[in-house]
This record gives C-alpha cells, sequence and structure tokens, in this order.
C-alpha cells in the first residue's frame, strides 16, 4: 500500500487532525488535511497559526492546555455541525498552499529579496 492512499484513508476516516505541537514550521500536516477538507485542532505556536485560523478552518489552543485541547477535541465531536463547517472552509482555504516546486521557490525567493 502507497503512503498517499494510506493518507488519504486516515484523513477521509477523520473528522479534524490533531496536531498539538509546541514547535513546528510550516505544517505540511495541515495543509493535506486541508486539502482533504479536514478541520485542525492545533496548538497557538510555531507556523500553526499561520496555516489554521481560529473558528474558521480549525481551532487553536494554547501550547500545552491540555484541558483546552480536550475542550477543543469534544467541540469537534459533539457540537453538530462544527466539523463540518471547519472542514469545509478548511478545503477552500487549502488552494492558497497549493504550489508547484517551482512556485514554492520563486515564493521563497521573493521572501528573501524583499528582507535584503
Amino acid at each position: 500500500m502507497r503512503l498517499a492512499s494510506w493518507s488519504r484513508r486516515c484523513f477521509d476516516a477523520s473528522r479534524a487532525l490533531l496536531l498539538p505541537s509546541a514547535s513546528e514550521g510550516l505544517p505540511r500536516v495541515a495543509i493535506e488535511a486541508f486539502l482533504r477538507g479536514r478541520a485542525v485542532v492545533g496548538a497557538r505556536a510555531g507556523g500553526i497559526p499561520d496555516i489554521v485560523e481560529d473558528e474558521r478552518n480549525g481551532l487553536l489552543v494554547a501550547p500545552g492546555d491540555p484541558y483546552a485541547l480536550a475542550a477543543s477535541i469534544e467541540r469537534v465531536l459533539f457540537e453538530v455541525g462544527l466539523a463540518a463547517r471547519l472542514g469545509a472552509a478548511a478545503h477552500e482555504s487549502a488552494a492558497r498552499w497549493r504550489s508547484t516546486p517551482d512556485e514554492y521557490a520563486d515564493r521563497v525567493l521573493a521572501i528573501v529579496e524583499s528582507v535584503l
């Protein structure tokens, strides 16, 4: 079984991606979840808030707060329509993160040139 098909099946069988990492660069896995129409429940740390917009395409909690994390997980599991609403918005927001390797390299180069 290819990893890509395994990953797709896991996302499709889930309601959301749980990403409580306290240190994250660009969270590629969050973008992958968005592409499959899944919201992200994640920590407000590292690059996660750059991708996840609280209450729009996911839920953000303070890093290291297990009670807030548990409450957000409960909301996604039990609040009627929340996972579907966040997932639909996540899918819409995925488009801005899709790019070819050349497009990505051009964006990085533009950022570097802008600060030099």
